[in-house]
């Protein structure tokens, strides 16, 4: 999405993450560690990055090919993780980033985009609470 004000590349994205971990307690840490060496391994990224329809944030998985054609648009999105900050990962975060979704749908559908943007603003606050909430300086 476009930054505020156009600075920087122009661009910006939130980047979400996730880890796999041995449990301390696993009865077998080297059936472990093979069983996690195989699910992050860059052929088994490369096809649940496709089965998911998802963007990779591994380069060894956004350089095959495979990955790079089975959406027209993938190459675009995977290019700008090259901006991505990462979002924050705070109980509130899959709830504001559903209503960054329900604004767009609105825009996508007829709503003005300052009516979307409102009531995207008013759900925010509800959703953080106006101590969160400042107001973006024009």
């Amino acid at each position: 999405m476009p930054t505020q004000d156009g600075g920087g590349t122009g661009t910006i994205t939130l980047a979400g993450g996730w880890g796999l971990s041995i449990p301390e307690y696993v009865t077998d840490r080297d059936v472990a560690y093979r069983f996690l060496e195989k699910l992050v391994s860059t052929q088994t990224l490369v096809q649940y990055a496709i089965a998911d329809n998802h963007i990779t944030v591994r380069a060894d998985v956004a350089d095959k090919e495979e990955y790079l054609s089975y959406s027209p648009a993938v190459e675009y999105f995977t290019d700008l993780l090259e901006t991505a900050y990462y979002r924050p990962a705070l109980p509130a975060y899959p709830e504001v980033s559903s209503a960054i979704q329900e604004a767009m749908e609105a825009v996508m559908t007829g709503t003005s985009p300052d009516a979307a943007a409102a009531a995207y603003d008013a759900t925010v606050t509800d959703i953080v609470g106006p101590e969160n909430v400042q107001e973006a300086s024009a």
